[in-house]
């Protein structure tokens, strides 16, 4: 072969070394573009679906008087053995102002209220006995230890470790709550979710008035 021939390969060859080197180049540049705009998406989409899935809650976000907000939090998801509530009616107690004015204690940032009452929207691992759609309400408490005295007598409201909803674990002034499901008591149908609301209230004074001063039917 000439030496004509043997440039016109080289300049054949290197003419398409040099095509599919601007090809890669394209290709990388689209490639990081595409991307680019793939993460952008992911992003929009992140914040559109934690704005869709983002619920207003009335929370004490620090000790100290007042710190009292309203704030946008993301919905709740169960653990094993706790039920999501979405909340129906929920009562301002006492202990909430006391919250407000740092007399009781908490631990902040936390969720207020704990007089609740609603529907179950989910469910953890592990619940049995309950179903999706059922009217409840729940026990105040979130965590006890189940060893101390008290545990062991079935009187875990009063654990020394308790964690209680509304102070020390996210409350019911929201639209999603999570609880137990061993702290729920089923609503009767003829029963309205915002009187059902006020159970916990209502069992405090039934527990004064039957069991700590003993007033029994018939005395004046």
């Amino acid at each position: 072969m000439g030496e004509d021939a043997h440039a016109g390969a080289a300049m054949g060859q290197t003419g398409r070394t040099g095509r599919r080197s601007r090809f890669l180049e394209f290709g990388r540049l689209e490639f990081c573009q595409w991307s680019d705009d793939l993460r952008r998406w992911r992003d929009d989409f992140s914040s559109l679906t934690q704005k869709f899935l983002s619920m207003l809650a009335v929370r004490k976000t620090a000790r100290g008087l007042g710190n009292v907000e309203v704030q946008d939090m993301p919905e709740p998801h169960p653990d094993p053995g706790q039920v999501l509530m979405e909340v129906d009616s929920a009562g301002i107690c006492g202990t909430d102002l006391h919250i407000y004015f740092d007399e009781f204690e908490t631990n902040p940032p936390v969720t207020l209220g704990h007089e609740v009452a609603g529907e179950i929207v989910g469910m953890g691992k592990g619940v049995r006995g309950w179903k999706i759609g059922q009217r409840v309400t729940s026990e105040t408490y979130f965590y006890t230890c189940g060893e101390c005295l008290h545990c062991r007598r079935g009187r875990r409201n009063l654990c020394v470790k308790r964690r209680s909803i509304g102070s020390k674990a996210d409350g019911a002034f929201t639209r999603y709550m999570l609880t137990p499901a061993s702290n729920l008591h089923r609503v009767p149908d003829e029963l309205d979710l915002e009187s059902a609301a006020l159970t916990e209230p209502l069992a405090c004074v039934i527990h004064g008035v039957t069991l700590t001063a003993q007033v029994k039917a018939g005395p004046r």
